[in-house]
């Protein structure tokens, strides 16, 4: 029920959350962004135009919540992710900025049909669950791209150009790689 755009990659992330917020708000959308992790309140991650998530909605959601919780053994990941769509969800957003925490294909982010997908740059991150090369860790992260939704990739890197561009070949995504487009 959410316009999503999703967003991976290695650094950059919250900057396009950022950045992209900006301009919708600039449009006068209502912007819900979800990002990770936080500097000093755990509400840093998921706001409405600027706006950090109410303390009450919070508390309210884990309480209401942690049964479901517990029994299906949540990570405090995916814990933040569901807060995150029910907020977003209720407070009727019409889009939302949306970063992956690690990876891409196994995130819990990942389970949305997005209206766009963009993919920063790819550097050595979580190797011990992505891999120790840039063509897996890549690979990972290309896990966000999903059946004709666009694609942007933020940096054409040689080791990581073929995993995106036969990626997106086989979900038939429209691919952009920005730094040759600007």
């Amino acid at each position: 029920h959410l316009k999503c755009i999703h967003i991976a990659g290695t650094n950059g992330k919250g900057s396009v959350s950022h950045i992209t917020a900006s301009i919708l708000q600039e449009q006068g959308y209502k912007v819900g962004v979800f990002v990770s992790p936080h500097y000093k309140d755990y509400r840093e991650r998921i706001k409405i135009n600027g706006k950090l998530i109410s303390k009450n909605f919070v508390t309210n959601f884990v309480a209401k919540n942690l049964p479901k919780f517990k029994k299906v053994n949540a990570s405090f990941f995916e814990i933040s992710t569901a807060m995150a769509f029910q907020y977003f969800y209720e407070k009727k957003v019409d889009y939302v900025l949306l970063e992956t925490g690690m990876g891409g294909r196994l995130d819990s982010t990942n389970i949305i049909k997005p209206i766009l997908s963009v993919i920063t740059n790819i550097s050595y991150d979580h190797q011990q669950f992505l891999g120790y090369t840039l063509t897996k860790i890549a690979t990972e992260k290309a896990g966000i791209i999903k059946r004709e939704i666009p694609i942007v990739i933020g940096e054409t890197q040689k080791e990581t150009k073929t995993v995106f561009l036969q990626k997106a070949k086989y979900e038939n995504a429209p691919i952009i790689f920005a730094d040759k487009e600007v």
